[in-house]
């Protein structure tokens, strides 16, 4: 699309360039970028320098545009190469110097989904230099799409629905089969004896989990473009940041829940210890192959999300194993006291955390600082991405084993940083802890009003503390909410989200019944197995394929390899085909399900 603008003057104002200025069509970059284009109107005497600084990086070394030149129009992309720094949905402020001033700063061009903005000087009659912002192109919406999405899936469930009452009419007309195989009740009464152990599941839980795996595959697909799908440059959060530490509470809850599981044969604590370690190898080892799908061993990345799991469910596992964990409910309160001792150690590693990132001294940073380098800072600590995070996994792996591509990257340009990090590790073994206590709630009450209960208490807890540490501001508080430092904030939101979410999908799914669970209890109940193929097959169609560049094929690409997996979970849900990682059987006699 191409437009023609008459280049505007003041009233009475002369311009020394008599020319049109033309603005070609949009270049076809990534979404969210800024197309600036510069022009002079030959009011100026001299070149103009102009500096960029994205809102998202408050405090950052201002990144240095072209110069506008007099009676020339120089166009500035921002969202290429190597201006990438400035590409992100926040608003870009330009400045005339590269200091930050109120009196310095130009004027504010806010990215949009390829639109070009162009902006114009203009000279007043007192001489001071002014603009004005033009946008040639209407930029997408994101919401309408969405909505149309939502509104199909709605719509396609709604059919679902109705046809798989009028099959089970026919079905029950015809005496073939009494009641259709889905309907069978997926919980169970305690003690309801040993059938339980292969039909009746806490429902909720695999739905909060196939939830979390679902929307992870389409946010790591590309989330349609859309900036509320991708992870936060670094303080904050976006909905792609709540997915993997959702995924990890479920975790800790499912370790609970199996620790209770009834078992026929009894189990040595030998064997129960073996059987741990082999599943928490074997995370790793699965962790291993699909942070390096292309091997380079002098690139190899050490860390991963799958590795996180390894380690906190290699943690927590062993501790439900080692520490006191009375199996019948005594008290009110016996959640709190049966679990008493490993709160303790989740809290401990909390604290252990905590110490180590306040209190380890990193060569050329400040102790303490959990900045992301870069830029931030006004660029006096280039190196120092995460302070300690950064400088551990460089010390136990070296840099070139280390995330090339992390999300701080584009914005503060901090270099290599892994958010899967080492020290990251430790509190996420902390957050598969609240997960732990959430299963013991299951565990040790029976009583769905009793459950309920404990969730939301334990959710308004956690979140409480966290709105506390991070003073309820994406860069304030003690503690920052920050998904790439694993913050003792961020995990006690998503301990709290956790929660939250275990309540409602236990109330709606198990207790009221008014909703199976579905589409998200397939993928739940083989989430393994969607992680990772989503992981190893991303680039083969149907789970991709080239589109243009538009919100709405980038939403029908990721929708349609998103559904595909749900589609692959439902058909193993089907043929029964279950894909877990080993787990150990416990001795105890709850009749709690499996969960894998």
């Amino acid at each position: 699309m191409s437009k023609r603008f008459n280049k505007p003057f003041a009233a009475g104002e002369k311009s020394t360039c008599n020319h049109l200025i033309l603005q070609d069509s949009v270049p076809d970059t990534d979404l969210y970028a800024a197309n600036v284009r510069v022009i002079d109107t030959g009011v100026l005497d001299d070149s103009l320098p102009l500096f960029a600084q994205s809102q998202l990086c408050p405090g950052c070394k201002l990144l240095p545009l072209l110069s506008a030149m007099p009676c020339t129009a120089v166009e500035v992309t921002i969202g290429d190469a190597p201006l990438s720094g400035l590409r992100a949905y926040a608003p870009i402020d330009i400045y005339t110097t590269d200091s930050p001033a109120e009196d310095t700063r130009l004027t504010t061009v806010t990215p949009g989904p390829r639109a070009a903005v162009s902006v114009i000087f203009l000279q007043s009659p007192d001489s001071s230099l002014m603009t004005s912002v033009v946008t040639d192109i209407e930029p997408d919406r994101e919401w309408p799409y969405l909505l149309e999405a939502a509104s199909f899936f709605f719509a396609a469930a709604v059919v679902y629905r109705f046809f798989k009452k009028w099959q089970r009419k026919q079905l029950l007309d015809s005496a073939t089969i009494s009641v259709d195989a889905e309907a069978e009740p997926l919980v169970a009464p305690l003690n309801s004896g040993p059938r339980a152990r292969a039909t009746s599941r806490i429902a909720a839980i695999d739905t909060l989990r196939g939830f979390s795996i679902l929307l992870m595959v389409f946010v790591n697909y590309g989330g349609a473009g859309m900036w509320f799908f991708n992870h936060a440059p670094w303080n904050g959060l976006t909905v792609a940041d709540i997915l993997f530490p959702l995924f990890v509470f479920i975790m800790g809850v499912s370790a609970c829940v199996v620790h209770h599981r009834p078992t026929i044969t009894p189990d040595t604590t030998a064997q129960r210890a073996f059987r741990i370690l082999r599943r928490s190898a074997t995370l790793f080892i699965l962790g291993s192959i699909v942070s390096n799908v292309r091997p380079s061993f002098a690139r190899w990345r050490v860390n991963g999300v799958l590795q996180y799991f390894s380690f906190a469910y290699l943690v927590n596992a062993t501790a439900l194993l080692i520490l006191p964990n009375p199996s019948s409910a005594t008290t009110s309160l016996n959640d709190v006291v049966a679990g008493a001792p490993h709160t303790l150690l989740t809290l401990a590693l909390m604290v252990l955390y905590i110490a180590i990132q306040q209190l380890l001294p990193v060569p050329g940073c400040p102790t303490g600082y959990i900045g992301a380098g870069g830029l931030s800072d006004g660029g006096l600590y280039p190196d120092c991405a995460g302070g300690a995070h950064r400088w551990i996994d460089v010390a136990l792996w070296g840099d070139s084993h280390i995330f090339r591509g992390p999300t701080c990257g584009p914005i503060f340009r901090c270099g290599s940083y892994d958010p899967e990090g080492s020290l990251g590790a430790i509190n996420a073994a902390a957050l598969a802890g609240f997960g732990v206590q959430a299963g013991r709630i299951f565990a040790h009450f029976g009583d769905p009003k009793s459950r309920v209960k404990r969730l939301v208490m334990w959710g308004v807890a956690c979140g409480s503390i966290a709105l506390a540490l991070c003073g309820a501001k994406t860069n304030g508080g003690i503690f920052p909410i920050n998904k790439n430092l694993w913050s003792p904030s961020f995990i006690l939101a998503m301990a709290a989200l956790g929660f939250f979410g275990l309540a409602i999908c236990y109330i709606s799914v198990d207790v009221k019944k008014v909703w199976r669970g579905a589409p998200f209890l397939y993928p739940g109940m083989n989430a393994i197995t969607v992680y990772l193929g989503h992981e190893l097959l991303g680039d083969v169609f149907p789970f991709s394929f080239e589109c243009p560049s538009a919100f709405s094929w980038f939403l029908a690409r990721n929708l349609i390899g998103t559904t595909a997996w749900a589609c692959i979970a439902y058909v193993m849900y089907r043929k029964k085909i279950f894909i877990t990682v080993w787990s150990y059987r416990s001795k105890t006699t709850n009749c709690i399900p499996h969960v894998n």
